[in-house]
């Protein structure tokens, strides 16, 4: 019943609140924009590679949230359970990097300068956040296992040759 739970906490903060960054947000620049240009389809179609790369890399993060960490992406609602496994082996921040990538896509699908905009300014507050809350609040609760871990695995670019 427990874990039933944590789906369901994690579902409402996914739909809620990310869905509304990357997707609300996206819906009202695109609605109040123009095109960038016209370009060649293949574009297009990396647009739509980034989203569904993206968007693997997001939900498979989020399951290792809910199975592993047992808990769910919101600050309040943390996982009790250290994860490195999956994406995390690879890259600190997994969950942003896959939401970059969905955003990254949208821009070159939907050709909008708003959104390239928007997207810079949402990494900027995604760095700003983890470097000034995640990781100091993570240092706190997880201890010398994250230290070892921040000198192994890179916050932002994924190493493949580096296994946690």
């Amino acid at each position: 019943m427990e874990f039933a739970r944590l789906v369901l906490r994690t579902a409402l903060f996914v739909v809620l609140v990310h869905g509304f960054f990357l997707v609300g947000v996206p819906i009202f620049l695109l609605s109040s924009s123009a095109y960038l240009f016209n370009y060649p389809g293949g574009i297009r179609f990396l647009g739509g590679v980034s989203i569904l790369t993206g968007l693997g890399v997001y939900m498979a993060t989020i399951l290792d949230f809910v199975r592993v960490g047992q808990g769910t992406p919101a600050v309040w609602d943390s996982p009790t359970v250290f994860v490195t496994r999956g994406p995390y082996r690879w890259v600190r921040n997994p969950m942003y990097v896959g939401m970059f990538l969905i955003l990254m896509g949208e821009i070159l699908f939907f050709a909008s300068l708003l959104l390239g905009i928007y997207a810079g300014a949402l990494w900027l507050f995604f760095n700003f956040f983890v470097v000034w809350y995640e990781e100091p609040h993570l240092r706190k609760k997880f201890g010398p296992a994250y230290e070892a871990y921040l000198k192994k695995v890179p916050r932002w670019i994924p190493k493949f040759d580096k296994m946690y």
